[in-house]
């Protein structure tokens, strides 16, 4: 390494970046995605606020047995949400599907809910219904129909009317968790939804850049480029060159989405206090440790990149097709796809052994690691012994890679077996 040229090196970078960041999807991509984001998160919200629970009011007629009468099942689905309207109806439930639907067709109401006897003894209750009822209607009916039900039982057991109603009037409480931090309280569900987004985004940038590099070592190697830029730069020095050229790009990329995202996030900052106010989380009682989280951030995806990014070069000056990419690109991918599929499964249980003992292996932990700090379970020794580890496997790696890249950039035709790669490496 002592006898790489920085000058030259630099050189390369300057190449790529400038060549890269030039380019039309570059500029789509960078400023294109955080305005589509922006607008998929906005939409839904906007499209709720002007029909709140997902579609117009629903109209329900209660068709309820004898046992469930006493009941006020009309009351029960009104104080459920201001989307329904229910009035008991003289239907007996008894009288079949297809009588009820008859009755319902020359009713003036959207769907009948009926109870039938089994339904306070836990059996289940049918919503007829003239057309799709959406989730969050659904959801209301269902906890008016239990609430009906335990009224039901409250009422045979000897409890008044009135206290019975009372008590099933109760509002719905929820249940937010929070975790101690040295920066104060944070709230987990928060937590996780920045480890997942991180954990996509190191995953999105890995993947997409890795097949860059391979795509474009593939594309100079057979045009011939690439004996002309060998032959004024050391081929070690032209893959460093290229990595961190293309490092660089998708570092200016993240900065970019960075900033904007922070720009509206302050104009936005009321609105999402409001949404996570009626979602039961108090933004303004816990702390997040943005500047721990995107310092773990970026050094672990520094590392991370050059590790993969070495990967795929290799890959790219092994190769002399698509065809042989895809299939040598599998095993770098698989090392990439394996810990962001664990995140998904750990980011709820962050301080499980396993997940633990995963983001200690070099491959895993610029993914698994990065989801460990931003929840706050990972120790400081888990944190030093894993940047340890990455750093020495990234310095092998980029080694190895370099010495398979001085040879197999040069060569054309049959793709090189594993004992040749092994010589190479050796004898480079």
């Amino acid at each position: 390494m002592s006898r790489l040229s920085l000058a030259r090196i630099g050189a390369i970078v300057r190449r790529e970046y400038t060549f890269r960041v030039k380019n039309k999807w570059f500029l789509i991509t960078t400023f294109g995605l955080p305005l589509l984001m922006v607008g998929l998160s906005i939409a839904p919200a906007w499209l709720a606020s002007r029909n709140p629970g997902g579609g117009g009011k629903l109209s329900v007629g209660v068709v309820a047995a004898a046992t469930l009468r006493d009941v006020d099942v009309q009351g029960l689905i009104g104080g459920e949400s201001q989307g329904i309207s229910a009035r008991m109806t003289g239907e007996d439930p008894s009288a079949g599907t297809d009588r009820l639907a008859a009755d319902l067709e020359a009713s003036d109401f959207d769907a009948y809910l009926v109870l039938g006897d089994t339904v306070a003894r836990g059996g289940q209750a049918m919503l007829l219904s003239r057309t799709a009822v959406p989730d969050a209607r659904r959801r209301e009916l269902q906890r008016a129909v239990r609430s009906a039900v335990m009224a039901s039982r409250l009422q045979e057991a000897g409890l008044p009317a009135d206290e019975v109603s009372r008590a099933l009037r109760t509002p719905t409480t929820g249940l937010s968790v929070e975790r101690l931090g040295q920066g104060g309280v944070a709230h987990q569900d928060v937590l996780a939804g920045i480890a997942i987004a991180l954990c996509f985004v190191l995953y999105m940038m890995f993947i997409i850049y890795g097949q860059v590099i391979v795509r474009g070592v593939l594309e100079e190697k057979n045009s011939d480029i690439v004996e002309v830029l060998v032959s004024s730069v050391r081929p070690s020095e032209l893959m460093l060159g290229k990595v961190v050229g293309i490092e660089a790009v998708s570092l200016t990329q993240i900065g970019i989405w960075a900033v904007t995202i922070g720009l509206l996030s302050l104009y936005g900052l009321s609105g999402a206090a409001v949404a996570f106010s009626e979602a039961g989380i108090d933004i303004g009682g816990f702390s997040v440790p943005i500047l721990k989280i995107g310092a773990a951030f970026l050094v672990f995806f520094v590392l991370g990149f050059t590790l993969y990014a070495s990967c795929f070069a290799a890959v790219g000056a092994l190769v002399g097709d698509d065809q042989q990419a895809q299939q040598m690109n599998f095993p770098v991918m698989l090392l990439i796809i394996v810990p962001f599929v664990l995140a998904f499964s750990g980011v709820n249980t962050p301080d499980a052994g396993w997940l633990a003992a995963a983001s200690l292996f070099p491959f895993f932990s610029p993914i698994l690691m990065v989801v460990r700090i931003t929840t706050g379970v990972a120790a400081a020794w888990e944190v030093v012994t894993s940047l340890v580890l990455v750093v020495l496997t990234t310095l092998g790696v980029v080694w190895i890679a370099g010495r398979i890249y001085r040879v197999g950039i040069l060569m054309k035709g049959k793709r090189p077996t594993l004992p040749e790669m092994i010589r190479w490496v050796r004898y480079g």
